[in-house]
């Protein structure tokens, strides 16, 4: 869709937020979401203007059904509908705003209202849903999808949900994750992550995507790891997509974005959704792959210094908010020196280099 075509120059920002709210009520593209949101971005009065449109919308749905013709009143009515209405003989006065009575002003919203509401219990009942959600630093965020599904995302993260009658389809395209998924067996619930998709009917599981390879963990149920990757663009699967491992509730497994995929081990689920209670807990973790997640909770982002200090297994938990005494006692237990770089964030270096 042209952005042009929805955002017309010529248009008030009021029609070109009833515009946008209509058309992403359709399923649409992400790049359509993409630049409904940079409509919103461009001046604050577009996103004033969308808010308004959205409530007037959701207060409408407490608009009581409104008194329709009786029988006699229709069989009545001789207008033709497809006969253009006679031109009278005089002008009609102009009357203002403030000549209005205000039933007819209400009859008038009213009217408006039932196409609203009539419009959202089709796109609603379809099954259908498109969004993309995303949080900051130190943020976690619990998203209630319509299928009854949640994700939990954590410290800066982002995916984009396509929902249609087919197939319930989740991107996770940075950071981190936990599905919560409600059971349908005719809709496949699908998570594309790098180059590979997890695929549920009904579990709970988390997606970790990490400075080097993707971690899935298995807390209930049963997940497929297949591949290639599913295209959220045409909402359909890519060529060739074949299972290639099963994992079971304890199961974990890395895999990284050239297409190699790991073996599945067995990990306490306590240990990989630890973050949820805003603990980062690992066992025999690189550094690197730690650093990658605690910079997802820092104001003041960690810089491995090098390959040799990347390589260095940790195990331990990190509160994620104390990670200033974390690099204290970091700094004890390796050989590592933390310089403070101006603008940049704190270096970390092995004592010897």
């Amino acid at each position: 869709m042209d952005q042009a075509k929805t955002s017309q120059p010529g248009a008030g920002k009021t029609e070109q937020a009833v515009s946008w709210f209509l058309r992403i009520q359709e399923s649409v593209s992400q790049s359509d979401f993409r630049a409904w949101r940079h409509w919103l971005a461009e001046d604050e009065a577009h996103a004033e203007a969308f808010d308004a449109v959205t409530a007037f919308w959701h207060e409408a749905e407490q608009v009581d059904d409104l008194p329709w013709p009786t029988d006699q009143e229709l069989a009545s009515d001789t207008y033709d509908g497809f006969k253009a209405l006679p031109i009278p003989e005089k002008p009609l006065p102009n009357v203002s705003p403030g000549d209005i009575p205000r039933r007819a002003w209400f009859a008038l919203a009213a009217s408006v209202a039932v196409v609203g509401i009539f419009s959202m219990v089709l796109f609603q009942g379809s099954g259908q849903e498109q969004a993309e959600y995303h949080t900051n630093i130190a943020e976690h965020r619990v998203i209630q999808l319509e299928d009854g599904s949640s994700i939990t995302l954590g410290a800066r993260s982002d995916v984009s949900v396509v929902f249609d009658t087919a197939t319930r389809h989740v991107a996770l395209e940075h950071g981190e994750a936990y599905f919560k998924v409600a059971k349908d067996s005719t809709r496949p619930f699908v998570v594309a992550a790098g180059t590979r998709i997890v695929r549920a009917l009904g579990t709970e599981f988390n997606v970790n995507i990490g400075v080097r390879d993707i971690t899935v963990s298995v807390v209930e149920g049963l997940v497929s790891v297949e591949g290639p990757a599913t295209d959220l663009a045409d909402n359909s699967p890519g060529p060739g997509s074949a299972m290639l491992s099963k994992l079971k509730p304890g199961d974990v497994m890395n895999f990284n974005n050239t297409g190699e995929i790991g073996i599945a081990s067995e990990l306490d689920p306590l240990i990989t959704t630890s973050w949820l209670d805003r603990r980062l807990a690992y066992v025999g973790v690189p550094l690197e792959s730690v650093v990658a997640d605690v910079n997802r909770y820092s104001e003041t982002t960690l810089i491995i210094g090098d390959e040799a200090t990347g390589q260095l297994i940790f195990t331990g938990t990190i509160f994620s908010d104390d990670i200033g005494d974390w690099l204290v006692g970091l700094e004890k237990v390796f050989p590592l020196r933390l310089v403070e770089v101006e603008s940049y964030g704190i270096l970390l270096i092995r004592k010897n280099s």
